[in-house]
């Protein structure tokens, strides 16, 4: 029995937020802290000294500085991991790998 058929998003726990103004709140932000459905552009890949790979890593499977990216859904429990699309592609990303990713309002200049 599917335990989602019949229920109202409230009634599993799915929350709505109001994002119409968020680059304005947040012009810079990482990619695991992005909202649900919202475009940003890639700023550039911030490796952390446990895993200075990760970069190229990223960079190789498209998250590369002007892409534009956004965060589609989050896994549950903890929010890990992130289904991300980058330019057509979609990818299942860890959130560490996600706090990897800087992002900048997709009105910046490329």
């Amino acid at each position: 029995m599917n335990f989602y058929r019949g229920r109202r998003a409230s009634q599993i726990g799915i929350q709505f937020f109001d994002v119409t103004s968020i680059s304005h709140i947040h012009p810079n932000m990482k990619l695991a802290e992005a909202p649900l459905n919202t475009t940003w552009r890639v700023l550039r890949i911030s490796p952390t000294e446990d895993a200075p790979e990760r970069a190229n890593h990223l960079e190789e499977i498209g998250f590369l500085p002007g892409e534009l990216v956004s965060v589609l859904a989050h896994g549950f429990p903890g929010q890990d991991p992130l289904v991300v699309r980058v330019g057509l592609s979609t990818f299942a990303l860890r959130r560490d790998e996600a706090l990897s990713v800087l992002l900048e309002t997709k009105d910046a200049d490329a």
